[in-house]
């Protein structure tokens, strides 16, 4: 828990049936800074902090949830993310969490496989040069159904696999 005055990562879990304990737990054991757990799927947002200033950066997980899906949830979240991102707070979206704020900015998001069903398992991801990491290929464990089939001119492409272009 953060301190009076201190941030803290926050930590969105969009999980509509599981939570994810297991990614804050490593990631706040990684973390330099305090982390918050949010579950606004399932427990709303009145966990949320109101002002921009409490927070250090926003990491937004995945979700069996689509963005077409117009749960209760999902438009009030884009609506926070997108006015702390206005506020210069930095975002990390991971699966769904990238998904959403793509959508949120103009992406389309599509099925990986015409028949919607899921990829499982391990895949190679090529990753382009950037200032968080080198460029390599790096294994990364998957298990989703959409993926982005378009996106925005200002975007930057930074990973690709074989099954996601």
């Amino acid at each position: 828990m953060p301190l009076p005055g201190e941030k803290a990562i926050m930590v969105i879990d969009p999980g509509v049936h599981t939570p994810e304990l297991d990614t804050f737990n490593l990631i706040s054991k990684l973390s330099d800074i305090p982390c918050t757990y949010h579950l606004p799927a399932m427990f709303g947002f009145d966990s949320f902090p109101a002002h921009s200033s409490d927070i250090a950066g926003i990491v937004v997980l995945g979700s069996a949830a689509s963005v077409y899906d117009n749960l209760a949830w999902q438009r009030p979240l884009e609506s926070y993310v997108a006015r702390m991102i206005d506020d210069g707070v930095p975002v990390l979206g991971c699966c769904y969490g990238l998904q959403m704020l793509a959508f949120m900015y103009g992406a389309k998001v599509g099925y990986v496989q015409a028949s919607k069903e899921k990829i499982k398992g391990v895949r190679r991801v090529k990753f382009r040069d950037n200032p968080v990491w080198n460029t390599a290929d790096r294994t990364v464990i998957v298990t989703h159904a959409e993926m982005l089939t378009e996106i925005p001119a200002e975007f930057s492409l930074l990973a690709t696999s074989d099954q996601v272009p």
